[in-house]
Protein backbone atom coordinates (compact mmCIF):
# COMPACT_ATOMS: atom_id res chain seq x y z
CA UNK A 1 0.00 0.00 0.00
CA UNK A 2 1.14 3.42 -1.09
CA UNK A 3 1.42 6.66 1.24
CA UNK A 4 -0.84 9.48 0.28
CA UNK A 5 -0.30 12.79 0.69
CA UNK A 6 -2.86 15.80 0.65
CA UNK A 7 -1.73 19.60 1.02
CA UNK A 8 -4.20 22.07 2.28
CA UNK A 9 -4.13 25.41 1.06
CA UNK A 10 -5.44 28.08 3.79
CA UNK A 11 -6.65 30.41 1.54
CA UNK A 12 -7.06 33.57 4.12
CA UNK A 13 -3.61 32.88 5.03
CA UNK A 14 -2.60 33.51 1.03
CA UNK A 15 -4.55 36.40 0.65
CA UNK A 16 -2.36 38.09 3.70
CA UNK A 17 0.38 36.92 2.86
CA UNK A 18 0.24 38.86 -0.16
CA UNK A 19 -0.81 41.95 0.99
CA UNK A 20 1.74 41.35 3.76
CA UNK A 21 4.60 41.27 1.06
CA UNK A 22 3.06 44.16 -0.64
CA UNK A 23 3.50 46.37 1.78
CA UNK A 24 7.19 45.56 2.53
CA UNK A 25 7.84 46.46 -1.22
CA UNK A 26 9.26 49.92 -2.26
CA UNK A 27 6.35 52.46 -4.05
CA UNK A 28 8.74 51.46 -7.58
CA UNK A 29 7.82 47.83 -7.49
CA UNK A 30 5.05 45.70 -6.59
CA UNK A 31 4.73 41.65 -5.63
CA UNK A 32 3.22 39.33 -8.30
CA UNK A 33 2.60 35.87 -8.24
CA UNK A 34 3.70 32.84 -10.30
CA UNK A 35 0.72 30.41 -10.68
CA UNK A 36 2.56 28.52 -13.75
CA UNK A 37 1.96 24.54 -13.58
CA UNK A 38 -1.80 24.97 -12.33
CA UNK A 39 -0.77 27.07 -9.66
CA UNK A 40 2.27 24.81 -8.54
CA UNK A 41 -0.70 21.98 -8.48
CA UNK A 42 -3.02 24.20 -6.22
CA UNK A 43 -5.18 25.53 -8.90
CA UNK A 44 -4.11 28.78 -11.21
CA UNK A 45 -8.25 30.10 -11.88
CA UNK A 46 -8.62 29.30 -7.93
CA UNK A 47 -5.43 30.57 -6.32
CA UNK A 48 -5.50 33.60 -9.04
CA UNK A 49 -8.77 34.22 -7.90
CA UNK A 50 -8.53 34.61 -4.36
CA UNK A 51 -4.97 36.92 -4.73
CA UNK A 52 -6.78 39.09 -7.51
CA UNK A 53 -9.30 39.96 -5.08
CA UNK A 54 -6.67 40.26 -2.54
CA UNK A 55 -5.18 43.13 -4.89
CA UNK A 56 -2.53 41.57 -6.94
CA UNK A 57 -2.50 42.97 -10.32
CA UNK A 58 0.15 40.85 -11.77
CA UNK A 59 0.27 36.99 -13.14
CA UNK A 60 3.00 35.14 -14.68
CA UNK A 61 2.42 31.55 -16.22
CA UNK A 62 4.87 29.32 -17.92
CA UNK A 63 3.18 28.96 -21.49
CA UNK A 64 1.18 30.71 -23.48
CA UNK A 65 -1.56 28.17 -22.88
CA UNK A 66 -1.73 29.03 -19.22
CA UNK A 67 -1.75 32.51 -19.70
CA UNK A 68 -5.06 32.30 -22.47
CA UNK A 69 -6.72 30.42 -19.93
CA UNK A 70 -6.02 32.50 -16.96
CA UNK A 71 -6.85 35.90 -18.95
CA UNK A 72 -10.64 34.28 -19.13
CA UNK A 73 -11.31 34.64 -15.37
CA UNK A 74 -8.93 37.76 -15.55
CA UNK A 75 -9.95 40.06 -17.72
CA UNK A 76 -7.81 43.12 -16.24
CA UNK A 77 -4.61 41.56 -14.87
CA UNK A 78 -1.26 41.82 -16.31
CA UNK A 79 -0.46 38.26 -17.44
CA UNK A 80 3.54 37.47 -18.04
CA UNK A 81 4.61 34.21 -20.13
CA UNK A 82 7.99 33.30 -19.45
CA UNK A 83 8.11 30.97 -22.02
CA UNK A 84 8.44 34.11 -24.67
CA UNK A 85 7.17 33.27 -28.50
CA UNK A 86 7.63 29.89 -29.80
CA UNK A 87 6.59 30.96 -33.07
CA UNK A 88 6.01 33.71 -35.35
CA UNK A 89 2.07 32.90 -35.45
CA UNK A 90 1.81 33.09 -31.31
CA UNK A 91 2.09 36.89 -32.00
CA UNK A 92 -1.34 37.66 -32.69
CA UNK A 93 -2.53 35.60 -29.82
CA UNK A 94 -0.92 37.51 -27.28
CA UNK A 95 -2.20 40.65 -28.75
CA UNK A 96 -5.85 39.01 -28.82
CA UNK A 97 -5.48 38.06 -25.36
CA UNK A 98 -3.50 41.17 -24.40
CA UNK A 99 -0.51 39.44 -22.85
CA UNK A 100 3.23 40.56 -22.24
CA UNK A 101 6.30 38.12 -23.61
CA UNK A 102 8.82 37.54 -22.19
CA UNK A 103 11.96 37.33 -24.17
CA UNK A 104 14.30 34.87 -23.51
CA UNK A 105 17.07 35.31 -26.26
CA UNK A 106 18.16 36.83 -29.33
CA UNK A 107 16.45 34.40 -31.45
CA UNK A 108 13.28 35.10 -29.93
CA UNK A 109 13.91 38.69 -30.23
Amino acid sequence: MGITSKATIDTTALAHNYKQLNVLTTAQCEVGAVVKANGYGAGMHDMSAILSAAGCRYFYTAQLEEAISLRESLPRATIIVFEGLQTLGEISLYKEHELTLVINSVAQF
